[in-house]
């Protein structure tokens, strides 16, 4: 993979400076800005996931326990297993709507501005009264992203996760770091 830092030339015009190795002459590249997570987190990210919940509903394991902490993956989907990491062990939610007094949508941006009439309505079962709208993929950076991948990781060797699929996706991800750190040994030589 080709890395490059695209800064500013003057007069409005930029330039790309590149990390070894350099691209090479008459060949045509893809540029993906990977300020935010780059595609291959995502396609990771999915991958991961559809895995995880296929062996979970395949095993009927969506609860374990560990050391004494009880862990529950609950979910009917590969979606709302997404959901429910992004919202424990992601960057949760970006704000909360709730149905006001007048039958409206209201939202906040903030668990503890909702009011006191939606919570206590919420807490005696009508759990359809205030709903979380979940930061989106998207808008997590490569570091939060790398945090939630190793999570989904941790939980899938946790869960004892054995099939051929995920040791595929480790073995890829062992090889592609072994290429990179013989690249960056080849470079500071």
């Amino acid at each position: 993979m080709i890395k490059g830092l695209c800064v500013e030339s003057g007069e409005g015009e930029a330039k790309l400076i590149f990390e070894s190795p350099t691209p090479l002459t008459g060949r045509y590249y893809y540029l993906e800005d990977v300020t935010g997570g780059s595609s291959n987190q995502n396609k990771l990210f999915h991958a991961l996931l559809t895995v995880f919940w296929d062996y979970m509903f395949e095993t009927n394991t969506f609860i374990i326990e560990d050391n004494g902490v009880i862990y529950d993956l609950s979910s009917d989907c590969v979606a709302s297993l997404k959901d429910l990491l992004k919202a424990r062990h992601g960057k949760g939610f970006e704000r909360y709507k709730y149905v006001n007094n007048n039958n409206g949508i209201s939202s906040v941006d903030k668990f503890e501005d909702l009011p006191m009439y939606a919570l206590e309505d919420f807490n005696s079962g009508n759990t359809n009264r205030i709903n979380g709208v979940l930061i989106s993929w998207a808008d997590y950076s490569m570091p939060q992203r790398y945090k939630l991948i190793t999570k989904v990781f941790l939980f899938m060797d946790l869960f004892g996760v054995d099939s051929k699929k995920y040791a595929t996706i480790k073995e890829d991800l062992i090889r592609l770091n072994d290429e990179r750190k013989a690249e960056n040994r080849k470079v500071q030589q």
